[in-house]
C-alpha cells in the first residue's frame, strides 16, 4: 500500500504541469534532487517511527487501596523523543491521551472526539517513560483507554492502546460520615457545605443526587452553583457543595430574579440520595439528611484577636485549644493555621476541629517546651458565609474599600510555662 506521505511527494513532483515545462534545465534538476531528498527523508521518518512504535509499551496501574492515583506509562521511547516531549508540555499532552469508554459504540469514535480524563503528564527521565497520572482514583467498573501517538505523525496509524476494566463491588458500604457545617442553625448567607464520605466516590453525577428541601419538603430550584469540574479533595472523599453566590450577594441579578437560597427564620433539609455511586460503582449504603434552621446573615469577618487560647503546660503533650466566637470553615481550619517555635520552625503535630467548627486543637508530637510560640493564621481563613480575615464576602461596590494589607498571615504569640508540680 502506498505511503500517504510518499504519494503526496510523488504527486507534487509528477502531477504539477508547471514542472513539465522545464524552461531551464538547472531548476528542473534542482527540483528532481529536492524530490529525491524529500522522499528519502519521508521514508526515513516512517521507518524510524515504525521502529519506535513497535518497541513502545503502554502499561496501566489502577488506583490502590491507599488511594494512590492510577497511572498510564509509555516505555520504550528513545532519548531524543523523551527530551523533545519534556520540553514541550503541549506536545506531551497530544502524544498521550487517556479517556473513558462508555460502551461499544464509543470505541469506534476517534479519541479526539471523546472527553479526556483529567490528570497530569510528565517525563520521568530516570525511568525512561512518559507518564500520565489521573487526578482522581480510577473507578472500578469503568473502562479506561490510552492512545499514544509518536510526535510528528498524524492519523491513527501508529497507535498503541491499553484498557483496563475492574469489577464493581456489589455490597453497599460507603456512607456519608459528616456534613459540615455541623451546626443546626446556619446563617442566611451560608456559602458552602462539605460532604464527607467513608470511601472514595465516583465523579460526574454529584448534582444529580443532592437536593435542598424547604420546610414543606419541596425541592428548591437551582440552589447550587453546579460546576462542570466537581470540587473534590485529592482522595475523592470530601465534596464541596457551593450555594449559588449570585443569590447570596445583594444587588446581583440572580438574587433579584430568583430570591435568596436561604431565608432567615425558615427550616430546610439537605438530602443526599442513596443512588450516588462510590468509586467502585456501587450505590451508597443509605440516604443522608441534614435538617437545619436559618438565622440572620453573617456580615462580620473573623478576627483572630477575639479568639481564646488555652495553653497547655511545658512537658506535656496536651492540646493547645483555640476557641472561636463563631464557627469557621472546616476544611480551611485543617490547613491554614499552624504553630511555629521561637526559632521560626514549624511545630509538628495533629490538628483536630470540633464538630461544630468553633474550636481548633493542636496536639504536638514532642512534648511542649518552655518558651514562646506563635499561632500563624492565613488571611484566607473564612467563616461559614465566606467572610475572610479582614475582608467581608458581602462588599458593596459603592463603599470605599481600604487598601488590602500585604501581610498574608496573622500572628498570635503565646508562652508555654512550667505547670504546677
Amino acid at each position: 500500500m502506498r505511503n500517504p506521505a510518499s504519494a503526496t511527494a510523488l504527486g507534487f513532483l509528477g502531477a504539477n504541469p508547471r514542472l513539465h515545462r522545464r524552461p531551464d534545465p538547472l531548476p528542473y534538476r534542482a527540483w528532481r534532487i529536492a524530490g529525491v531528498v524529500l522522499l528519502a527523508l519521508v521514508g526515513a521518518i516512517n521507518v524510524a517511527a515504525g521502529q519506535t512504535v513497535s518497541a513502545v509499551k503502554l502499561a496501566f496501574t489502577p488506583s490502590g487501596p491507599d488511594h494512590r492515583r492510577a497511572t498510564f506509562e509509555v516505555s520504550g521511547l528513545d532519548a531524543a523523543t523523551l527530551a523533545a516531549l519534556a520540553q514541550d508540555p503541549r506536545r506531551m499532552r497530544a502524544a498521550l491521551t487517556v479517556y473513558t469508554v462508555a460502551d461499544n459504540n464509543d470505541k469506534s469514535r476517534a479519541p479526539g472526539d471523546r472527553p479526556t480524563v483529567l490528570g497530569a503528564h510528565e517525563v520521568v527521565e530516570k525511568l525512561g517513560v512518559l507518564r500520565f497520572q489521573m487526578r482522581f482514583p480510577s473507578e472500578p467498573g469503568t473502562e479506561y483507554r490510552a492512545v499514544y501517538r509518536p510526535p510528528g505523525l498524524s492519523g491513527d496509524v501508529h497507535v498503541v492502546t491499553s484498557s483496563e476494566k475492574r469489577a464493581a463491588r456489589t455490597t453497599p458500604s460507603t456512607r456519608v460520615v459528616r456534613v459540615a457545617p455541623g451546626r443546626d442553625v446556619l446563617p442566611e448567607n451560608l456559602l458552602k457545605f462539605y460532604i464527607e464520605f467513608s470511601a472514595p466516590m465516583g465523579r460526574g453525577e454529584a448534582y444529580e443526587h443532592i437536593r435542598l428541601l424547604d420546610g414543606d419538603g419541596k425541592s428548591l430550584d437551582l440552589p447550587f452553583l453546579e460546576l462542570g469540574e466537581e470540587l473534590w479533595d485529592p482522595r475523592a472523599v470530601r465534596f464541596t457543595l457551593l450555594l449559588d453566590p449570585g443569590r447570596i450577594k445583594t444587588g446581583l441579578r440572580p438574587r433579584e430574579e430568583l430570591g435568596p437560597v436561604l431565608e432567615a427564620g425558615k427550616a430546610y433539609t439537605l438530602v443526599i440520595d442513596q443512588r450516588w455511586r462510590d468509586a467502585s460503582g456501587t450505590a451508597l449504603a443509605a440516604d443522608f439528611r441534614k435538617p437545619f434552621r436559618v438565622g440572620p446573615p453573617d456580615l462580620t469577618p473573623p478576627d483572630p484577636k477575639t479568639w481564646t487560647l488555652n495553653v497547655p503546660p511545658a512537658g506535656s503533650r496536651s492540646a493547645l485549644v483555640v476557641t472561636f466566637p463563631e464557627p469557621l470553615d472546616r476544611a480551611l481550619l485543617g490547613r491554614v493555621i499552624g504553630i511555629v517555635g521561637d526559632d521560626a520552625k514549624p511545630v509538628v503535630g495533629r490538628v483536630d476541629v470540633s464538630a461544630d467548627e468553633t474550636s481548633w486543637a493542636f496536639t504536638p508530637e514532642p512534648p511542649w517546651k518552655v518558651g514562646r510560640f506563635a499561632l500563624k493564621v492565613d488571611r484566607a481563613l473564612e467563616d461559614l458565609a465566606g467572610n475572610s480575615i479582614g475582608r467581608p464576602f458581602e462588599v458593596d461596590v459603592f463603599q470605599t474599600i481600604e487598601k488590602a494589607e500585604t501581610v498574608e498571615t496573622i500572628t498570635r504569640t503565646f508562652h508555654v510555662l512550667v505547670g504546677p508540680r
